[in-house]
């Protein structure tokens, strides 16, 4: 799932994405995810890699990262300093990642995320008060956006832990550039908005694909997707908090997803900071039945014997010359010497899972986009009569 929240201040920005303020630190701590920044606005800013205390406190305060002047025009005292774009997975994936510890889970989910993130950015956009009339105004694509990237691992804790769950944060800054009027404005989401439906499915997509790649099967369920092999009673296991919000909002008689995001933000408890991901161990695994625990060392069995067949792939043998061989060497017959695919240098979690450029696509449909492209036309106009062109391929990203 994706969730698109409006961040109210400055204040709020700093006290959950910011490192320093540990008593309510929200999304980096105890974890080795820095956050990077991301988008065609950040490095017109000069924004690249880790992200800073210091950068995101001017950029949540409408200065620039670097010299500290304002950004744009209007600093009112109630300017909406950004948003939050979540990509959320299917509660399956958390647990394939928490049993199996397999890092390449994360980077499948990173890749996922900044693809489409890069494709929201498109959608960028800016007011336009000049040149359309008196009183008129409109907007215009920018095409640019800065934003931060935030990993979590785990969710709000239930009765003093937290249950598995991989999730993504990106905060959308309320700036883009103005390449027309060559200035800094505040960022127009109102096409991202409309479009975040067609965002989704093709996150989903997405996603699947990735996953696919490392071996995992794909089971579809009527919202999304889980991996197959993990059974759904599991899944409620390590469901905690969305099993209190939904008995609360059955309480209350709320049923609109958004309420229930907001009862989310409710009822939730403060993180222990004391806590590691390493010390949840014992209370994930230690009561489950046999069952369970079988169905979790399956998955964490198949995706060892994908990493071992994607190692043995990316091995390079190469001609080395007798010299640097040495005498020993050309007594064995070694011809060949073994070059490793990892540098010898040591990566953090952050560098090993960050997503690499994402790929571009190929312009020839295959017969299956013309087939999901079919399904969907079929399928949308048999119950409205007009569409917009993401909400089509939002329809066909299922398929």
């Amino acid at each position: 799932m994706i969730w698109k929240t409006n961040l109210d201040s400055a204040d709020q920005i700093i006290r959950y994405y910011s490192k320093r303020h540990t008593l309510e630190s929200y999304y980096s701590e105890n974890q080795e995810f820095n956050g990077y920044w991301g988008g065609k606005a950040a490095k017109m800013l000069g924004l690249e890699g880790y992200i800073t205390d210091a950068a995101l406190g001017r950029l949540a305060h409408n200065l620039h990262p670097v010299t500290g002047e304002q950004l744009t025009e209007r600093m009112r005292s109630d300017r909406r300093p950004g948003f939050d774009i979540t990509f959320d997975v299917p509660k399956s994936v958390s647990l394939a990642y928490a049993y199996s510890k397999d890092e390449r889970i994360i980077k499948a989910v990173r890749q996922a995320a900044q693809e489409i993130i890069e494709w929201m950015e498109r959608d960028a956009a800016a007011r336009v008060r000049k040149g359309l009339g008196k009183d008129a105004d409109g907007d215009r694509t920018t095409g640019n956006f800065c934003a931060a990237e935030f990993i979590h691992l785990t969710a709000r804790p239930e009765n003093g832990y937290s249950d598995p769950h991989l999730h993504i944060h990106m905060v959308i800054f309320n700036v883009t550039f103005d390449p027309v009027e060559k200035k800094w404005k505040a960022l127009q989401m109102g096409n991202i908005h409309n479009e975040i439906q067609c965002y989704q499915e093709a996150y989903h997509m997405k996603l699947r694909e990735n996953l696919r790649a490392l071996g995992l099967g794909i089971v579809p369920t009527e919202i999304n997707f889980e991996i197959e092999g993990i059974p759904k009673e599991l899944n409620d296991i390590f469901s905690r908090r969305t099993q209190k919000i939904e008995e609360t909002a059955e309480r209350l008689g709320i049923t609109d997803p958004a309420q229930k995001a907001k009862l989310g933000a409710m009822t939730r408890d403060k993180k222990d900071k004391a806590v590691l991901i390493t010390d949840l161990d014992p209370f994930w695994w230690g009561s489950l039945s046999p069952e369970h625990r079988e169905a979790l060392e399956g998955i964490a069995a198949l995706l060892k014997r994908s990493r071992a067949q994607e190692l043995s792939s990316q091995v390079v043998l190469e001609p080395v010359a007798s010299a640097k061989i040495g005498k020993t060497s050309e007594a064995l017959g070694l011809g060949q010497a073994i070059k490793s695919v990892y540098p010898l240098r040591r990566e953090s979690m952050n560098q090993r899972t960050r997503p690499g450029p994402s790929v571009e696509s190929n312009d020839t449909p295959t017969a299956h986009d013309h087939q999901a492209v079919a399904l969907a036309v079929k399928h949308v106009f048999e119950r409205q009569s007009a569409i917009t062109e993401k909400g089509l391929m939002a329809e066909a990203f299922r398929n």
